[in-house]
């Protein structure tokens, strides 16, 4: 058995075990150490309740917040430790979450629960457990769901995500029965917050086989993420970019869903008065990553990207902060406060469409115009 158990891990099981309790490692680090794959996040299961891990476990910086569900987490070293008290689940609510949770000594309790036989494995230094053959599953690389995939999807429908993402990161093949079940239960997803369901298909994409999975699940992708309304038609036969960079807009590291409306767009930037608008919309940094993507995996829109540059290097304006007149600037005009920042919003749709200087006294003077003309009152 091919699983070597760093000494750092090995010590908290020890810890555990030494007070009679059981205590195993389980999941993704039994999987990849089996699969030869380097790993440094390391779930624990144990019979062991949360209150007295938490006290042997002192030495250590716990991170608490998920001790009512019997779970703590902490670094030691290089490693990310999780340590999760044995439980089971009640019926599922909502699609996602199970209306309770109740902590049992029972390790088969347990490991029913969880969603794939090879995410069931559980490990302990001596012995390996594998009540749903997930040793069979692992060596013919199949994924398979643990119980009746239809229940298990639908009791929790970002599993259809799930795995997706482990066939996509594995290069497994998906059981029979199992992918029947993906495309009878993946509506529920639409239920599912918008960004965890994100941060699902951020995993897919990052896989070595996401481009088959892309393919082979389109209606999936299509119905969930509605990419057949983006102008990347990403499942062509010959694809002549990154599907992964076409998918820039969900990264998280700046506003998702700015990237994900902006694409989602049917009509694309085609002026400079049509970039001050999305610039107002999304914010720079969307905009830009955009067009950047654009210009250089796509070969389009070479001149509205160094327009962008323009734009920002001449500090010209297309959003509120840089109007040269404020709120406090209309307030002589005797208008009901609610509405001033309505009028502000049109002051800066006048200077996009060049239609009046950004220049406080323009501004001043163009709005009174408006006023006379009945314009700004409604």
């Amino acid at each position: 058995m091919n699983i070597k158990i760093p000494l750092q891990v090995q010590n908290i099981l020890n810890l555990i075990k030494n007070t009679g309790y059981e205590a195993y490692i389980v999941g993704g680090f039994v999987r990849d150490s089996l699969l030869k794959k380097e790993t440094y996040d390391v779930d624990i299961t144990t019979s062991m309740l949360p209150n007295e891990l938490k006290n042997i476990l002192k030495e250590y910086t716990l991170n608490t917040k998920y001790i009512k569900y019997g779970c703590l987490k902490f670094k030691v070293d290089k490693f990310n430790i999780e340590i999760t008290t044995y439980r089971k689940e009640g019926i599922y609510h909502n699609h996602r979450n199970p209306s309770y949770i109740e902590f049992t000594n029972k390790l088969d309790e347990d490991l029913k629960r969880r969603d794939l036989t090879i995410n069931a494995l559980c490990y302990d230094g001596n012995k390996l457990i594998d009540m749903y053959d997930g040793l069979k599953d692992l060596k013919n690389k199949k994924i398979k769901m643990i119980g009746e995939p239809n229940l298990r999807l639908k009791e929790d429908s970002l599993r259809v995500l799930r795995v997706l993402r482990f066939a996509s990161n594995l290069k497994f093949d998906i059981d029979y029965d199992l992918k029947k079940a993906l495309f009878n239960n993946y509506k529920y997803l639409k239920e599912i917050s918008f960004f965890k369901n994100h941060i699902e298909l951020e995993g897919i994409l990052k896989g070595e086989n996401y481009l088959y999975i892309l393919k082979e699940y389109k209606l999936i992708f299509e119905d969930v993420f509605k990419i057949n309304k983006l102008e990347l038609v990403l499942f062509k036969e010959n694809i002549e970019y990154s599907i992964k960079e076409a998918l820039f807009f969900y990264n998280s590291e700046y506003k998702i869903k700015n990237r994900y409306l902006l694409l989602k767009e049917e009509k694309f930037i085609c002026d400079k008065k049509d970039l001050k608008f999305k610039l107002n919309k999304y914010g720079y940094q969307v905009v830009h990553d955009f067009l950047l993507f654009r210009n250089k995996y796509m070969h389009k829109d070479k001149k509205i990207y160094f327009l962008l540059e323009k734009i920002i290097s001449n500090k010209e304006c297309y959003c509120l902060k840089d109007l040269k007149i404020k709120s406090s600037d209309l307030l002589q005009f005797n208008l009901e406060k609610e509405k001033i920042s309505k009028y502000l919003n049109l002051l800066l749709e006048a200077v996009i469409n060049e239609e009046c200087l950004n220049e406080k006294e323009a501004l001043l003077n163009y709005f009174k115009r408006g006023v006379n003309n009945g314009v700004f009152i409604s």
